[in-house]
């Protein structure tokens, strides 16, 4: 009895392996371009127009105020119903980047952006540049609402930080591949597959169909974001409080006198040092540590 149970065992645990050998070299089914599923839109975001057909339009958006952005747990899903297609798929091929080359186009690995807005024309996506091409993301886009009532794409991060945009404003967009113009820098790469481009045409019509990340940055943030990183440095360097770092690189923004932060003035004398600083490789020190004169 013990010996059938074995002999039995054995040929489960072989039929097992089999299965899931044979599982592992089946040929993944071709997914082909996706839309977000519709849903319960409720009311229409905000400054969205509405045509005959209920389809959304949005020209643009104020841009977002870093001073009052939304935390994770303020921010609403944003179900769009029939009124706005969204479509998506996984980056191009390299198949696909190869024929785009073969065809002319210069495609960019190298991590880069560009800047453009993201707006949506009766029901479908596109970027507002040159030739309005409608837009195919990457990968599944994250869609919200808001507490403003605005429509935004992308969320917060790991580490809780704003990594997101309204649909309608000035966005950067990293994290290509994109193409790359001797002329006018990054765009978007452009999408060539039939497959992929039919059905966008049939839901929005002919035209130019591009390939854009699910992940976009608020200019207006990222500029904030930029501010904030400087000040922090200039804080550490000079040890000044935080009214007075502000002030010297808002001065130094405005005015183009500096780039991320003033970079400290070579010292190649110890006498050229104020009184109560030494000089430390080729910098005056203060006896806390800190860099003067401050710019």
């Amino acid at each position: 009895m013990m010996r059938l149970y074995r002999k039995m065992l054995i040929a489960g645990i072989t039929f097992a392996v089999v299965a899931c050998s044979e599982a592992k070299i089946e040929k993944p089914a071709d997914r082909g371009t996706q839309q977000l599923p519709p849903a319960d839109s409720g009311r229409p975001p905000k400054e969205v127009q509405i045509d005959e057909a209920g389809r959304w339009s949005l020209a643009s958006a104020p841009a977002l105020d870093p001073a009052t952005i939304a935390p994770k747990n303020a921010m609403k899903p944003a179900s769009t119903g029939n009124h706005l297609h969204v479509f998506f798929e996984p980056p191009p091929t390299a198949d696909e980047m190869t024929r785009l080359r073969d065809g002319g186009v210069t495609v960019d690995l190298v991590l880069r952006s560009f800047t453009s807005r993201l707006i949506v024309d009766h029901g479908c996506l596109r970027l507002d540049m040159p030739e309005r091409p409608l837009v195919r993301f990457n990968a599944p886009p994250l869609l919200q609402r808001d507490p403003q009532g605005y429509l935004v794409l992308g969320g917060h991060g790991t580490d809780g930080r704003a990594d997101f945009s309204r649909i309608g404003e000035e966005v950067l967009w990293f994290n290509g591949p994109f193409e790359n113009d001797p002329n006018i820098g990054s765009r978007p790469l452009p999408v060539i597959d039939p497959k992929v481009i039919a059905p966008i045409h049939e839901a929005c019509g002919p035209g130019k169909v591009v390939s854009v990340p699910a992940t976009v940055q608020s200019v207006a943030l990222y500029h904030s974001k930029q501010m904030d990183m400087a000040i922090k440095q200039f804080r550490e360097m000079y040890g000044v409080d935080e009214a007075t770092a502000r002030k010297k690189m808002t001065y130094c923004r405005a005015t183009g006198t500096c780039g991320a932060i003033p970079p400290p003035p070579p010292v190649m004398d110890t006498k050229m040092c104020p009184a109560g600083t030494k000089l430390e490789s080729g910098l005056c020190r203060n006896a806390d540590g800190y860099i003067r004169p401050i710019p």
